[in-house]
């Protein structure tokens, strides 16, 4: 199925949000609030890039993406009238993923199930090219997760475990995984970089309580996006 951003597939500096954008195409028929997520996303990858690559924009300290947007500095580079379309899809992504951290209904399945295995392709095709992801990670590895959902997934345990400095640490690097690519599904990526620059899991997490209530806000995460 050709989408408005194809164009853009061969140059591979835009490799870091052009799949995203080409998804929000493709699930703007399944759900609304999953192409304005995808949109959102997208967006933030792609101002985040120009960022990486443009020297003389200055980053703010702040990296949030409606402080990466509102920067005098790139607000100067972007065409009038451009930047409230760009806060414009900040705001509805928002406004679709606060509640990111929950399962697709019955209904999305089956819209997104006829979208893949009908118009787009086959099931056959779909389980080649996927390997048979379920529909609901395939959906959350191209939006992620909201900061907004991640933060509010782990702030119990954030506000309860008495975590110190280093912990606190390692569990920002979880959420920033997960934000960015929807799910931890195997667990033993907590064993490399960047995770592993603070330590080893039993040694940052000597308690093997604290470490098991961190893997069950994992594991809801995880079950929130399958379907």
């Amino acid at each position: 199925m050709p989408t408005n951003f194809d164009f853009l597939k061969p140059n591979t500096q835009f490799s870091s949000f052009i799949e995203t954008a080409v998804q929000a195409e493709i699930v703007l028929h399944i759900s609304p609030a999953l192409c304005a997520t995808a949109c959102r996303t997208a967006l933030e990858f792609a101002v985040k890039w120009l960022y990486s690559v443009d020297k003389y924009l200055a980053k703010p300290s702040d990296t949030r993406l409606a402080a990466l947007i509102s920067s005098e500095y790139l607000r100067d580079l972007l065409p009038k009238g451009l930047f409230p379309k760009i806060d414009y899809i900040r705001k509805i992504g928002n406004n679709a993923t606060h509640k990111g951290n929950i399962p697709l209904t019955p209904s999305d399945v089956k819209a997104l199930e006829h979208l893949l295995w009908n118009e787009l392709g086959t099931k056959e095709q779909y389980d080649e090219h996927c390997k048979c992801m379920p529909l609901g990670e395939f959906v959350r590895s191209v939006v992620g997760l909201s900061q907004h959902a991640a933060n509010e997934a782990f702030s119990a345990f954030l506000n309860n475990a008495g975590l110190d400095s280093r912990q606190m640490h390692f569990v920002r690097h979880i959420v920033s995984y997960i934000v960015k690519n929807g799910m931890i599904k195997d667990i033993a990526i907590l064993r490399e970089s960047p995770f592993s620059d603070l330590g080893g899991i039993g040694e940052v997490f000597d308690d093997v309580a604290v470490f098991t209530r961190l893997r069950t806000v994992i594991e809801t995460i995880n079950a929130n996006a399958a379907a």
